[in-house]
């Protein structure tokens, strides 16, 4: 017997339904199904089912929004082989990457649900993991920093732990608990030597910055010796999903608020947020004891509804830092957005105290009265869209428990997209298209946690890798077959 959400079943029990008796006789002879093959049950599935979710499908493309083809066309080949790798007692994995320790050597660091952090050579033939450290907490969040002798490491956990590892302490030389509940991203900014800026965010709806004065060793690098508290904090209004450092192209000196200090700002870097039920990018300037927000730019400016999904994850292309890839929480399917960063003006704040002949008084809902000009409004929401290059859905699966994730691949030519199907897909950049599916490394119907995609060397020769970690307790890499 077919299953029961085969075509066969599906027509029979339309024709049994519909008490077509001599077609569905007819059918069943030429199927070769049993008579009892057209009984329904309750959850059976049905052909108007299937025909409402065809007319919704539809109705979505709409609302789909993909750029003129460019020039940057999904390149070929891509990684498309799985090689699962042994890892000793695995958990469900959190978070995987690859850093680069020197001018030639890189290491593959793991990270775990049991709270062990592993880590290997990735251009090693065997998979020789080394169990590094265990943190009282699961790590969320792990990057990599210049050290005085090899990289450091910056780690975030489930309980707020923010610490520093240096491998030849064998454990965390620096531990501070700042926020109250899973910190869950940290991202560091060393485009100024004399002060790099640290970020980090939480589930206690926190937004946490360290200014580092970087130390100095004996040959002249710059390293962190230490990790004070956070300079500057702000509460959030929702739960913070992302944050990324990016570079303001018009440094600000100073700043019109007297009670905000400009330290940190001066450096040209600008920190963009996202938050649980909010659609915009949010960018502050690191300024103290708390970050100044500079602007908004809004993912659906002209959408009917107040929040329609939350940006989750976010990424720059590494061939173009004018554009941003953001993974959302879009339900049944993760929707990806390909956007151009608008960074508002320094003095934006400043023209929005000049008396307009259209403004408004408007009260918000906390009470606070501000000016509105619906004029200026519909600009901006119309300079918002006109940055959206595409808007498409990726077809990967979601639940409002998924962890949506975006990379880049190393060229910029597309993007890969995690899933709770055990798929990887790739995206155009050039269309919006979904032209790669990953199949074959993951258990089918499981939850893909984490992604990193980039160029690792192996043997002397520069390979694009995928990697890929899930609740599966696989880590799979992806890699371009030999023959392509």
């Amino acid at each position: 017997m077919p299953a029961t959400d085969s075509p066969e079943i599906i027509v029979a029990r339309w024709l049994k339904q519909n008490r077509y008796e001599e077609t569905l006789a007819s059918f069943l002879g030429e199927a070769g199904l049993t008579e009892d093959a057209g009984l329904s049950s309750n959850d059976a599935l049905t052909l108007e089912q299937i025909l409402e979710e065809k007319r919704l499908y539809d109705q979505s493309l709409q609302y789909e929004k993909r750029g003129e083809p460019t020039h940057q066309s999904w390149t070929s080949p891509a990684p498309s082989i799985p090689q699962i790798l042994d890892v000793p007692q695995s958990s469900n994995i959190l978070h995987v990457a690859v850093d680069q320790l020197d001018s030639s050597d890189q290491v593959l660091s793991i990270t775990m649900a049991d709270r062990r952090l592993m880590q290997t050579d990735p251009s090693s033939p065997v998979d020789d993991f080394e169990h590094v450290l265990t943190q009282d907490s699961p790590i969320l969040s792990w990057i990599s920093v210049p050290g005085p002798d090899a990289v450091q490491w910056i780690g975030t956990t489930m309980s707020g732990r923010v610490f520093l590892y240096t491998p030849n302490d064998r454990s965390p030389s620096v531990s501070r608990i700042d926020h109250k509940r899973y910190c869950v991203k940290a991202t560091l900014d060393t485009s100024n030597p004399n002060q790099w800026l640290l970020a980090t965010i939480g589930w206690d709806s926190k937004l946490n910055i360290y200014h580092i004065t970087a130390s100095t060793n004996s040959h002249g690098l710059a390293y962190i010796s230490n990790l004070e508290e956070p300079s500057s904090s702000l509460d959030l209004q929702t739960i913070p999903e992302d944050i990324l450092w990016i570079t303001n192209p018009t440094p600000t000196t100073s700043h019109h608020d007297p009670n905000h200090s400009s330290s940190g700002s001066s450096s040209g870097s600008i920190l963009l947020l996202t938050r649980r039920d909010s659609s915009l990018l949010h960018y502050y300037l690191p300024t103290r004891p708390a970050p100044t927000l500079l602007g908004v730019q809004n993912l659906a400016p002209h959408a009917i509804s107040w929040t329609i999904f939350t940006p989750s994850s976010i990424s720059i292309c590494p061939t173009d830092p004018t554009l941003l890839a953001v993974a959302t929480s879009s339900l049944p399917h993760m929707k990806l957005i390909l956007i151009r960063i608008r960074i508002p003006s320094n003095d934006s704040s400043n023209n929005s105290e000049k008396p307009a002949e259209n403004q408004q008084n408007v009260t918000s809902n906390d009470g606070n009265s501000f000016a509105y000009d619906p004029r200026a409004a519909l600009a901006k929401a119309n300079a918002d869209e006109a940055a959206i290059v595409h808007h498409v859905s990726t077809l990967a699966p979601q639940t409002p428990y998924s962890t949506p994730k975006v990379v880049w691949r190393p060229d910029g030519s597309g993007v890969w997209v995690n899933g709770d199907d055990g798929c990887v897909r790739g995206i155009e950049r050039a269309t919006g298209k979904v032209v790669a599916t990953l199949k074959g490394g993951h258990e089918a119907a499981t939850k893909i946690r984490t992604l990193w995609a980039g160029y690792v060397d192996v043997s002397g020769k520069r390979q694009e890798w995928v990697i890929s970690g899930g609740f599966d307790r696989r880590v799979v890499v992806w890699k371009i077959g030999k023959d392509e």
